[in-house]
């Protein structure tokens, strides 16, 4: 089964400083394990914490 990856990332432009972007597919290491994520949630310490981050990161 094919998967798009996206991310959350910090966009200083965007309303919350958050937007969704495709990304590229991760490659794990020999000692790394890839795992699907069907959801995720931030905190209030998260969020904040993205809203000063670097865009991108």
């Amino acid at each position: 089964m094919n998967y798009i990856m996206n991310a959350a990332v910090s966009n200083a432009g965007q309303p919350g400083c958050l937007e969704f972007c495709d990304v590229a597919d991760p490659v794990a290491d020999s000692n790394d394990s890839l795992i699907a994520v069907a959801g995720f949630s931030l905190n209030r310490g998260e969020f904040r914490r993205a809203q000063s981050a670097q865009d991108g990161a």
